[in-house]
């Protein structure tokens, strides 16, 4: 609580990772709480991929909650992943950051950190030729629709 009132007290944003603000409500339907004065995240590298929580992660009914809110296929993590990138964008965060990993739309093999463990952390090496997978043109586009260009 000290920190918080500090970050409120000096008007600093709060962090919000986009996994972490997505839940069921008590009526089944998918809330989330990004405000203004936050700086959302599809993810860190302490937690997973989109693609790596959506497939490993989060319950069936989670899924497909958050399938229907951003009106993609639950059967593809990847669709959904690249549409939650969209939903980051289109929130009311000051600043919206999405991991490389994740613009790649890769699984959780491309995981950076896994808190708690020792072994097979801090590896994932973006290739050279990755950064040509990203579409530019898109992703300028998204950001001009939402006001984030």
């Amino acid at each position: 609580p000290e920190v918080e009132k500090l970050r409120d007290d000096c008007g600093f944003p709060g962090m919000k990772v986009l996994e972490f603000t997505l839940y069921l409500n008590h009526q089944q339907r998918l809330s989330t709480v990004v405000p203004e004065n936050s700086i959302v995240y599809t993810g860190t590298h302490d937690n997973n991929t989109i693609v790596g929580w959506l497939k490993d992660e989060i319950s069936p009914s989670l899924r497909k909650a958050i399938a229907d809110l951003v009106r993609a296929d639950v059967r593809k993590p990847e669709e959904i992943a690249r549409h939650l990138i969209g939903f980051a964008y289109a929130s009311n965060a000051r600043l919206a950051v999405i991991p490389m990993q994740d613009l790649l739309q890769l699984d959780g093999n491309a995981r950076m950190n896994t808190p708690g463990t020792s072994d097979g952390n801090w590896k994932w090496c973006m290739r050279p030729d990755d950064l040509e997978k990203v579409d530019a043109a898109k992703l300028h586009a998204l950001a001009v629709r939402t006001g984030r260009a």
